[in-house]
């Protein structure tokens, strides 16, 4: 069927030429019924496949980390895949760290193709490593395991007896090397520096030990809270980024993914 995408658009033009085309002009578009049901029987000779994705982007994606379906040309049919070690097995198993759920793996109606399934069914395995309120700490607080501890003993979990010590570079590595660095330095840090030359000063003065004091405009103890909070109920299977904004009459407006505007007075 993907060939015949690049027609579509000059099809349209031959009917009409405005911007807004309508949903009738669409129907009018020309369509070879038996060419296509003939190259669908030859594709699809086992029938259509159920419905499966690897993206976490998708409704229906399984929710498993590393797992995989793939369309076998040769048996014309879904098959599970290798494990995944691509950009997004990073993401999503911290979205499972903080206790997110895809709805394919509540939905015992959705249909599925039998292997999208069993990946779902298998994040039962992982529920008991999703932390409990779904906030959590980059640093050791109050008896719980910083997050890189826990997030690296989910993802053991997750590729069971396919887990060693070079995947989670391999894993890095396919997020551009920026996970590395977010995991090192401390992304909550990070993001406090970011912040420091607009929510605090330095003093004009110098003091007795030649320094600079420097006088913060927030109490610091809740611009972290903020900024964890931002962080740790965002909505992790969006693209998008967590904003900060300092307002004319020195209110500090956080916008997170799903979260929508908050702010501090």
């Amino acid at each position: 069927m993907l060939l015949l995408i690049p027609r579509i658009p000059r099809a349209v033009r031959r009917i009409d030429q405005k911007l807004n085309v309508t949903n009738a002009t669409l129907t009018k578009v020309p369509f070879d019924l038996e060419r296509w049901a003939k190259a669908a029987s030859r594709e699809y000779s086992n029938g259509l496949p159920q419905p499966y994705s690897d993206d976490p982007m998708q409704w229906i994606f399984h929710g498993y980390p590393c797992g995989s379906v793939v369309w076998g040309a040769a048996a014309k049919r879904t098959a599970g895949g290798p494990l995944r070690t691509d950009s997004t097995v990073l993401q999503v198993a911290l979205a499972r760290l903080l206790s997110y759920r895809w709805p394919a793996e509540q939905d015992t109606s959705m249909e599925l193709a039998d292997e999208q399934r069993d990946w779902a069914a298998g994040c039962d395995a992982l529920l008991d490593h999703a932390d409990a309120d779904g906030i959590v700490c980059i640093p050791p607080v109050r008896g719980e395991r910083p997050a890189l501890e826990r997030l690296q003993q989910l993802l053991a979990a997750a590729f069971g007896k396919h887990w060693h010590e070079g995947i989670p570079n391999r894993l890095l590595a396919a997020a551009d090397g920026k996970g590395r660095q977010m995991l090192e330095e401390g992304l909550i840090e990070r993001l406090e520096g970011a912040m420091r030359p607009f929510i605090s000063e330095e003093a004009e003065t110098i003091n007795a030990p030649m320094r600079r004091e420097r006088r913060w405009h927030y109490p610091t103890d809740a611009v972290r809270e903020a900024v964890v909070n931002a962080l740790a109920h965002r909505d992790w299977t969006r693209n998008e980024e967590v904003e900060v904004a300092r307002y004319a009459d020195m209110r500090i407006g956080w916008s997170s993914p799903a979260q929508g505007p908050c702010g501090t007075p």
